[in-house]
């Protein structure tokens, strides 16, 4: 115990010289040494208390004591915080170090030393607490005070220090994980070291000094979580709690292909019965949540905790099996095809995905309720909006059970309604044109497939559910790429199922963001007008579909709305959509009520008055205007003109 003495860390940074990173270096192999010694005693009697105490262990803590290397005063603690260059113990020392210290290699030093210092005292407060009744204050102690702390709890003593150190790792963890995902555009691991590439990445790269600090700081705070006293000390309990979330999913975001235990760690805490009863709290204390209020037991929350672990950790923690295909089959299943963020393992019963599904839409619910209660801006908020349209499609293909729980449907619906309020706001300040949902480019190449597949079964078991409609809807927003646009809409097409789509106003976020801007993908045009000519939206114009109104509006815009008419391609275009959509209604004469509605369809764009498009509904000059569009986009066809001049009398039977 040394070290310390020589560091002569009572003066604070002004003790830092050139041999202070070689003595930290030192003493944190001592201190982690000493700390796993007695992490093995603790591991044999983990249950059970111990039949008796090792003489080394109260003195190790006495020692700890007659040093300093903690406080054990609140006087003391608030003394240092107002003198940042005197320091009452080597805690204090070295979590100063970390915060005003440029030099990296003595920053890991610190943190080193301060994980090796935290795990010591923490267990010999298990150990000395596990064998209490054997436990004799050893001989030749000098100070009763030493003692008394000791019988106390060396850990429940030093609170002071521990909140102090984990105030400031807390922040320091949350201004590192941002630059790791920074890092990760380069995708996950990196450029490969010693080719001269990924050296220069934002942050450094994942093999920098600075990501090394960050995941060494990540360490260190994982110890914090499972402190209780820290949580009984803390005043302002549930913003203490949702901080220990944030840091510990934080620590996730840090963590590196290495940090095995340190991601297992984290999905203890965060996936724990209490936390789990905590979020149920904040959902049901967020009144735009639910319509019931969630009720669970406390076996419930047990079983979700199991549930979930179980599933987190089977996904990520637990190596890949090998496909068939690497196993030597070239055999495949039909419908089997998957992607990398669904549902694959086969042998998964489909009551267990049911369960992991509920406890997953309660997990994220209560993750979104409550990301607003921490100190700092929750991690959750950072998830891209994408990946959480995503997860919700993901959710369905467990089968319909898990939006006819009425627990699970109510919180379903909120997140629905939240990622839907969030789109309309990204969208308005990301300019309309923004293409915020990127599921190809983001998810998966192949992402037709899943749609496919979440078509499928929409078709056959959802009976025309609004909250499944209205997350199929999502994929014909403009703010998805057109191309799943395109492959959304053919799907649903092919399916026979537009008609079950719900009606615009029940749709997800504003109207507008469907309808708005134009649509300009002739693929996307050509497939409205595909549905049209081959009856898939027969009964979606009748009862009112948002596939229908998406159709009207989009034609409408190209044919009578559309001020480029000069341009060649456009011009093609739009005669024949016109062409085609007047030769059907030759051969289909119950289409001619599609039709009237295709004429008589206006938009009040944003900011419009209300009077002045019932005003322009109204004039009959607007109306032959239009028809004279779907005249002269016919180019002098006899048989084409007859049917308009139908049409015509069709309208002005109906004024």
């Amino acid at each position: 115990m040394l070290a310390p003495e020589l560091l002569d860390w009572e003066r604070g940074i002004e003790s830092v010289s050139m041999s202070t990173a070689s003595l930290l270096w030192l003493y944190s192999g001592v201190i982690r040494t000493v700390s796993k010694v007695l992490d093995k005693i603790s591991a044999h009697g983990e249950d059970e208390p111990l039949p008796w105490l090792p003489e080394f262990v109260p003195k190790i803590g006495l020692t700890i004591i007659k040093h300093k290397l903690l406080s054990f005063s609140v006087a003391e603690v608030s003394e240092c915080e107002k003198d940042p260059s005197r320091c009452s113990s080597f805690m204090e020392f070295l979590c100063l170090l970390r915060e005003n210290c440029q030099d990296e290699e003595l920053a890991l030093g610190s943190v080193s030393c301060l994980h090796g210092l935290t795990r010591t005292i923490v267990s010999i407060q298990t150990l000395i607490e596990s064998a209490r009744s054997k436990m004799e204050t050893p001989q030749g102690s000098e100070s009763i005070r030493e003692g008394s702390v000791l019988a106390k709890g060396i850990l429940t003593e030093s609170l002071g220090d521990l909140t102090s150190v984990w105030s400031s790792f807390r922040d320091s963890v949350a201004s590192e994980w941002p630059i790791m995902q920074s890092i990760e555009i380069h995708k996950r691991g990196g450029l490969a070291p010693g080719v001269g590439l990924g050296w220069g990445a934002n942050g450094g790269g994942f093999w920098s000094t600075r990501v090394l600090l960050a995941q060494a700081d990540a360490g260190l705070l994982s110890l914090f979580l499972h402190i209780s006293q820290l949580d009984s000390r803390n005043d302002r309990g549930s913003v203490f709690l949702m901080d220990k979330m944030n840091s510990a999913l934080a620590m996730c975001l840090i963590a590196g292909p290495r940090d095995h235990l340190l991601v297992e760690k984290a999905l203890d805490y965060v996936l724990g019965p209490h936390v789990l009863e905590h979020l149920a709290c904040c959902i049901n204390s967020n009144k735009r949540t639910i319509t019931s209020e969630w009720k669970c037991s406390e076996g419930d929350y047990d079983r979700m905790s199991k549930v979930l672990t179980s599933h987190f950790k089977r996904r990520w923690l637990h190596p890949k099996r090998k496909s068939e295909s690497e196993n030597g089959s070239n055999r495949t299943k039909k419908g089997a095809v998957g992607l990398e963020t669904i549902h694959e393992e086969g042998d998964q019963e489909s009551t267990e995905l049911l369960e992991i599904a509920k406890a997953g839409v309660f997990f994220i619910a209560g993750l979104e309720s409550a990301s607003g209660l921490g100190t700092l801006p929750s991690p959750v908020l950072s998830v891209p909006l994408v990946w959480k349209f995503h997860a919700l499609s993901t959710v369905l293909l467990a089968g319909m059970d898990i939006i006819e729980d009425k627990n699970t449907r109510s919180l379903y619906s909120y997140l629905q309604e939240l990622y839907g309020q969030v789109l309309d706001e990204r969208r308005q300040s990301s300019g309309r044109e923004a293409e915020l949902l990127r599921f190809k480019s983001d998810i998966f190449e192949s992402y037709s497939t899943f749609l496919e597949m979440l078509v499928e079964q929409y078709a056959a078991v959802s009976y025309g559910d609004v909250l499944y409609g209205r997350q199929m809807s999502i994929y014909l927003h403009q703010c998805v790429e057109p191309s799943v646009r395109l492959s959304a809409w053919t799907a649903l097409s092919n399916a026979r199922v537009l008609e079950l789509l719900p009606s615009l106003d029940k749709c997800l976020g504003e109207a507008q963001g469907y309808l708005e801007p134009a649509e300009e993908n002739e693929g996307v045009l050509e497939a409205y007008l595909k549905s049209w000519t081959c009856g898939a939206l027969d009964r979606a114009a009748a009862r009112g579909s948002v596939a229908f109104t998406l159709v009207l509006h989009q034609f409408s815009s190209l044919v009578f709305c559309n001020g480029d008419k000069d341009k060649e391609e456009e011009g093609s275009l739009r005669n024949k959509i016109v062409r085609t959509l007047v030769r059907d209604l030759s051969r289909k004469q119950r289409r001619q009520g599609m039709m009237v509605d295709l004429l008589g369809y206006y938009y009040s764009k944003e900011g419009a008055d209300a009077m002045e498009v019932e005003e322009a509904r109204q004039q009959k000059s607007e109306g032959e205007r239009r028809m004279e569009v779907l005249k002269e986009a016919c180019q002098g066809n006899s048989s084409l003109l007859s049917e308009l001049e139908k049409l015509k009398e069709c309208v002005k039977s109906r004024e």
